[in-house]
């Protein structure tokens, strides 16, 4: 099992809500969907990917930049453990949340 957590922007913040996104999330990685994974170059990245790229502003040049791509062809920056489908992540539980002012928001979560 695998905790993690993260901080977000959410206007409105209505708890209740958060068990229809489990659900959400859990039937999406019910799908086991393929992931695939594969390096750019960090030229490649910046000229392609510009929005993904602020992860890799201290990697030297020669260094890959490591991204993701599901099914639907949306590029993710990925970094850590890598699945071949999502079938492998065997679901997310939301554990803590909290309301840490006008609209920032934390989620604590396991996987798996």
């Amino acid at each position: 099992m695998i905790r993690a957590g993260g901080d977000f922007s959410l206007e409105a913040f209505d708890r209740g809500k958060f068990a229809e996104y489990e659900k959400i999330a859990n039937d999406l990685i019910a799908r086991k969907s393929p992931v695939n994974f594969y390096l750019v170059s960090r030229k490649e990245a910046e000229e392609k990917l510009s929005r993904l790229t602020t992860l890799a502003k201290g990697f030297s040049d020669d260094k890959g930049s490591p991204h993701g791509r599901n099914r639907r062809n949306n590029n993710r920056s990925m970094w850590g453990t890598h699945v071949k489908n999502t079938g492998e992540i065997k679901g997310i539980k939301i554990t803590k949340l909290q309301n840490k002012g006008k609209s920032n928001r934390r989620m604590y979560f396991t996987i798996g």
